[in-house]
């Protein structure tokens, strides 16, 4: 690799070439420095230090030809990671930049949402600074990586996983929408670490539809899930195991797609949840050759609507349809209200419909 700063220039490894942008940062094509290990950055960032300036060197990414950018590399824009080498630290430095309508994220927030894929990279985020501009907000995280065995590819494919699940959480944390955005995008891999919650729940293996058993059971999931007022999101094909108090994600175990027909799914959900939802979503994503997940997106349904109950209720082994269950999510759990429960809203709407007609009398007439 030799890098060129004015009319000097420095042999450090074999392949390719990079070139200084300033004192301390390094401009480099992606095909030529993906392939070097970190190690062989390292040391030949040690020569640098020893022979040149003794300081943090930066390397920006830059997704051109090496000759292309080597003639003139201001025609084109680094990637939003980069890679900094300080003395005993190597540093994966990622940049998303907000609109300038939207807030900025506070870095609790982001420390939270990034925190399953932290651990799982065995990585520490560092920093995180919010620079306001006149057109726009940037913001920027530095993370430690353990560089051992890593290339520069793998590190900034790193980098770029935790930006993805960063973009997607912008506004206020992973959403319904924004995880299900990534399982359409076959990244279902940056839920792992991710805690069922209150709209999250995580399925390993598909229901089994045309058992009414397992049919109520998927009602009473999805309906919980419908009388929430933010809907929520139901995944199968991901793996939870406990951790403390919480089920969370370990890992993905793809389905077969025969196995995931939306068709199936939304006629059993039709059949057994009353009133019918509205706009639910059910898809099957292939991940891999004739192996996927599928999701199930409950959007916010109309308030006139609820509560969604499940018809007929599980005895044993028997299926009793003259009996109905309300069930909600009480954290990670979905939980069946009590006859006490839904009494209760029964007496409150006889109670809005016997002061309808009343209000209706007392409202004031409006001249022509």
């Amino acid at each position: 690799m030799r890098w060129r700063r004015a009319d000097q220039e420095f042999e450090v490894l074999d392949f390719g070439r990079m070139w200084f942008s300033d004192q301390t940062t390094i401009a480099s094509a992606a095909e030529v420095i993906e392939p070097a290990s970190l190690t062989e950055l390292r040391h030949a960032v040690d020569r640098c230090r020893r022979d040149m300036y003794d300081g943090d060197y930066v390397f920006e990414i830059y997704d051109a030809p090496v000759e292309q950018l080597s003639i003139d590399e201001e025609t084109f824009s680094p990637r939003p990671v980069s890679l900094e080498f300080g003395g005993t630290y190597t540093i994966l430095k990622l940049v998303l930049v907000h609109g300038p309508d939207e807030p900025a994220q506070d870095p609790g927030v982001v420390a939270a949402i990034l925190s399953p894929l932290l651990r799982r990279m065995r990585a520490t985020l560092v920093q995180f600074t919010v620079e306001a501009q006149i057109s726009a907000t940037v913001c920027r995280v530095s993370v430690s990586i353990n560089p051992r065995n890593l290339t520069a590819g793998e590190a900034l494919r790193m980098g770029s996983d935790l930006l993805l699940l960063w973009g997607a959480s912008l506004g206020s944390g992973l959403t319904p929408t924004t995880a299900v955005d990534l399982v359409r995008a076959g990244r279902a891999d940056l839920l792992i670490g991710q805690a069922e919650s209150e709209w999250f729940e995580a399925k390993q293996a598909p229901y089994g539809l045309g058992d009414p058993v397992q049919e109520i059971e998927l009602a009473k999931d999805v309906s919980a899930l419908a009388n929430r007022p933010e809907g929520g999101l139901l995944v199968i094909g991901l793996v939870t195991g406990r951790q403390g108090e919480r089920d969370v994600v370990r890992r993905v175990r793809v389905q077969p797609m025969d196995r995931l027909k939306p068709l199936r799914y939304r006629q059993s959900l039709d059949r057994w949840i009353y009133p019918r939802l509205q706009d639910v979503a059910v898809d099957a994503v292939e991940v891999e050759p004739g192996r996927g997940l599928l999701t199930m997106l409950i959007p916010p349904q109309p308030e006139p609507l609820w509560p969604f109950l499940v018809s007929g209720a599980v005895v044993g082994r028997k299926v009793l349809g003259n009996h109905f269950s309300l069930v909600r999510r009480r954290g990670d759990e979905t939980v069946a209200d009590t006859a006490a429960v839904a009494h209760g809203l029964m007496v409150a709407g006889r109670a809005a419909l016997a002061i309808a007609p009343r209000q209706a009398t007392l409202a004031p007439e409006t001249a022509d």
